[in-house]
């Protein structure tokens, strides 16, 4: 049971932030940390409406994967690929939620 097939929004916010936080860190640069992690707490809101939405957890759960498989293939232009994929559908899928 994930946080996802459970309809838990609260756990799988946290576990998105965790994802991307991980993501950051590892390029070793504390400020840029600090500053994307300031940033995401002012954009948490807008998770929970995105991830209010099934289709939109489970699309979550595949691009993470996708990100994860092209990372350890250590394929950067995928890495590239997967995260402005991710990134582009969630913009969308919020502009329309919120219309």
């Amino acid at each position: 049971n994930t946080a996802s097939g459970r309809g838990d929004i609260a756990a799988m916010i946290g576990a998105n932030r965790a994802f991307h936080l991980a993501l950051v860190d590892a390029a070793r640069m504390p400020r840029l940390s600090r500053l994307v992690s300031s940033l995401w707490d002012a954009t948490d809101v807008y998770r929970s409406v995105y991830y209010g939405s099934a289709p939109n957890r489970e699309r979550v759960d595949h691009e993470h994967a996708a990100i994860m498989a092209a990372i350890r293939s250590r394929d950067v232009a995928a890495v590239i690929v997967e995260l402005d994929a991710h990134r582009e559908h969630a913009v969308a899928e919020l502009a329309a939620l919120m219309g």
